[in-house]
């Protein structure tokens, strides 16, 4: 279980980085 929380987790990480470098491109 507690490697499944890390997966988890870390996918969260990845959306939360891909949204801010979007955010970013925004003019």
């Amino acid at each position: 279980m507690g490697d499944d929380d890390q997966r988890q987790s870390e996918a969260c990480q990845v959306k939360i980085e891909a949204l801010v470098l979007l955010e970013d491109n925004l003019p």
